[in-house]
């Protein structure tokens, strides 16, 4: 289904333009895809970075350059060149063969932020991708995170570097309202994801307990990203152990996680689909310490 039948835009208060939901989407829909009008590399000083930009907008066809000259700019980024504090306000990080990119998205720059998003941008190829997460309800809006390395910190220091990044006051539910013990729900995500050798024998009790923990605590703060990680991790974790049973399970939910925010035909999707298939040749054992399946 187009775009233009999925989302509309809208004035959100408190956070101005970006976009509402016309009709239910389901969980895994790509609402669509866009390519770039403008990709640097963010490694590039700052005087060479404003000129490339302003080079780049004066090359632009008409309707995007008025389409362009429509986005805002933060505070944070008014000394810079028109041009170029557009660029900073509203470029998205983009990940190319490992190198750590900004591009800006005409419709994709439209989108709010959220510390509980229900969209997912994702690098594919020469395209932003942006699905749906979680289902969402005709009128809901429609969020993505703009840096997700931020879902895990503390709500106090999670809205000061936001705005010291993007130059805007966080207004999400998740910072105005936030749930008792959410602090420490998050910061228990980030616990698990800092564990670097989920193959580690000796920490299998530990590393299992920790990330089957920070599952629970994602689903508690409505958080989708990094599900996929944590429960391929938790799939490592079991292998180790010789818990095949258990291992299969895991692995068949990083599979349905990785799918909903990537698609079926990323790679990233792949790779997880073979482990699948590999795992499910080998016969069912108990090995030397029994698991539990993943969190519901």
């Amino acid at each position: 289904m187009a775009a233009q039948f999925l989302f509309l835009d809208s004035n959100i208060p408190g956070m101005g333009a970006g976009y509402r939901a016309r009709v239910y989407i389901p969980r895994g829909t790509l609402l669509f895809q866009e390519a770039p009008i403008i990709l640097l590399a963010q490694e590039i000083p700052d005087q060479d970075r404003d000129e490339r930009i302003e080079d780049a907008v004066r090359r632009l066809p008409p309707v995007q350059f008025q389409q362009f000259e429509q986005l805002q700019t933060a505070n944070q980024f008014i000394n810079h060149r028109p041009a170029a504090g557009k660029f900073l306000t509203n470029a998205l990080r983009c990940e190319v063969n490992n190198a750590h990119l900004a591009g800006l998205f005409l419709m994709g720059s439209r989108f709010n932020s959220s510390c509980t998003p229900n969209v997912h941008q994702h690098w594919n190829g020469n395209f932003m991708q942006f699905r749906a997460m979680t289902d969402i309800q005709p009128n809901q809006e429609l969020c993505i995170c703009y840096n997700i390395r931020k879902l895990t910190l503390p709500r106090a220091e999670r809205r000061v570097e936001i705005e010291g990044a993007g130059g805007y006051e966080c207004r999400c539910s998740a910072c105005l309202h936030p749930n008792h013990g959410s602090d420490a729900r998050r910061a228990s995500i980030g616990e698990a994801l800092a564990i670097h050798d989920p193959n580690n024998l000796e920490r299998v009790p530990q590393n299992f307990n920790i990330i089957h923990r920070a599952i629970q605590a994602l689903q508690q703060e409505d958080i989708h990203h990094y599900r996929d990680t944590l429960l391929y991790d938790g799939y490592l974790v079991c292998l180790t152990a010789g818990d095949i049973n258990n291992a299969v399970l895991w692995l068949e939910r990083a599979y349905e996680a990785a799918v909903l925010v990537v698609g079926i035909e990323d790679p990233q999707a792949q790779r997880v689909r073979m482990d699948r298939l590999r795992i499910q040749t080998q016969p069912a054992r108990a090995g030397w310490m029994k698991l539990l399946p993943p969190p519901i």
